[in-house]
């Protein structure tokens, strides 16, 4: 059964440091934590003999630091996974069992060099030894979870190092995924919104374009035809305007000279006035201003076809996209490629793939258990360490688990699992 440690002592180092960042100087990073197998005896577990201490007496071995979360306004509440072999690497870190009788918490300046690295809080065991932690078998690793409490300044204003290969332990990972669920629900609420504005945007601005217009070019699809019937802007908005003038003699080939305001790639909406009766190079100076603001239209909906999403219209191929995003049962997506692989549930939501399944048993090596159809594989192979509930007697039998573009799922078993056990994979789509 776990030993029992004495409470913590922050030393006269990790003092210096939170007076330092009390004063506001630096800020405190966190950058490991260390088992040893040193002894103490009584006068050396006094508090003023542990506050002295300036790093642990036989250090061991040295950990990454899983995660931190905020204990109480002035306290944090550390996490390491202490192991005798890296779950990451698979090296053996412990090849001569020994008692774990002191951990120490190290802490730097935020953004200092390791030279500024100090133990900043030591835990000795209350008896003679702590729990033992035995080398690596070469097939099942011995893990710790350990949680440290620190003192700190301000709760807020504290970090752990990252990038050191620090494992994300079970609970860490339902956390990320309660946040991926609430960041998806905000996406979508916020797609939702700028839909809306962009409709209401949309309308103001069609409103706008044929407001007081000639009946020959009152609609988009005038303009249209009339462009296909000639061969320049201008020539078709002459013949266009020059159909509803009133005149008293043949101005066929009449010139007219005006400023024209259209533009083959423009780059910004340009504000029209109405266009009333009035000079003829007035009203096709009009006129221009409103080609150019089509083709600004045609610009900002860009060259993709969407007369085959949804009914094909631009409402229809949004209302498409929306409820590609919402849920959708997958399960029936999935081809089971070894036997004895099962599938709990799959579905997607907001655009991730939640997918939970039964690992077969009985089978070593990379074994390609299953496959999903194209739509719902990732953009690119997907690699990572399985989420998954074990057994006693299969821990650290699954080591790795992919996802890949072409939909396959592999697994790559260490040792034959005893039972089915259960996995889950994550992952955002194409």
């Amino acid at each position: 059964m776990p030993q029992p440690f004495k409470n913590a002592v922050m030393t006269n180092a990790g003092a210096n440091l939170l007076t330092r960042a009390q004063l506001g100087s630096t800020q405190i990073e966190f950058t490991r934590m260390a088992t040893g197998n040193g002894t103490y005896n009584e006068d050396e577990k006094r508090l003023d003999a542990l506050q002295q201490q300036e790093s642990l007496k036989s250090e061991k071995n040295s950990y990454a630091l899983s995660s931190i979360h905020i204990h109480t306004e002035k306290s944090i509440k550390i996490t390491a996974l202490i192991t005798n072999q890296d779950p990451d690497t698979e090296e053996t870190l412990v090849e001569e069992g020994y008692y774990i009788n002191e951990v120490g918490l190290y802490a730097k300046e935020l953004g200092g060099d390791s030279s500024t690295e100090v133990l900043y809080s030591i835990s000795v065991t209350s008896g003679e030894n702590g729990d033992f932690m035995p080398p690596y078998n070469g097939f099942s690793p011995a893990q710790i979870i350990q949680d440290y409490y620190v003192t700190v300044n301000n709760s807020a204003e504290v970090t752990i190092k990252s990038g050191m290969g620090a494992v994300a332990l079970a609970d860490d990972l339902q956390n990320l995924n309660r946040a991926v669920e609430q960041q998806n629900i905000a996406a979508q609420e916020q797609f939702q919104q700028q839909y809306e504005q962009l409709t209401g945007y949309t309308d103001t601005k069609i409103g706008e374009l044929i407001n007081g217009a000639p009946e020959t070019l009152d609609t988009i699809k005038e303009v249209a035809d009339a462009i296909l019937e000639n061969e320049t802007i201008v020539e078709a908005l002459n013949e266009a305007v020059g159909k509803k003038l009133n005149k008293d003699g043949d101005l066929t080939d009449t010139t007219v000279t005006f400023t024209s305001e259209d533009d083959e790639d423009p780059t910004a909406w340009t504000a029209m006035r109405k266009i009333v009766s009035g000079k003829l190079k007035d009203i096709l100076g009009s006129v221009s201003t409103m080609a150019k603001n089509l083709n600004y239209l045609r610009k900002m909906l860009g060259t993709e076809d969407i007369s085959k999403m949804g009914d094909g219209t631009l409402t229809g191929a949004v209302s498409k996209l929306n409820t590609d995003l919402s849920y959708k049962d997958i399960k029936n997506e999935i081809t089971i490629l070894k036997e004895g692989t099962t599938f709990d549930s799959a579905y997607v939501k907001n655009g991730i793939a939640w997918i939970t399944g039964r690992a077969p048993a009985g089978f070593a090596g990379v074994i390609d258990i299953a496959k999903i159809s194209a739509p719902y594989a990732p953009r690119t192979d997907m690699r990572g360490i399985p989420s998954y509930n074990a057994s006693y007697e299969d821990i650290g039998k699954m080591s790795s688990i992919c996802m890949r573009a072409s939909g396959k799922m592999d697994i790559f078993f260490k040792a034959p699992l005893d039972y089915a056990e259960i996995f889950i994979i994550i992952y955002p789509l194409k």
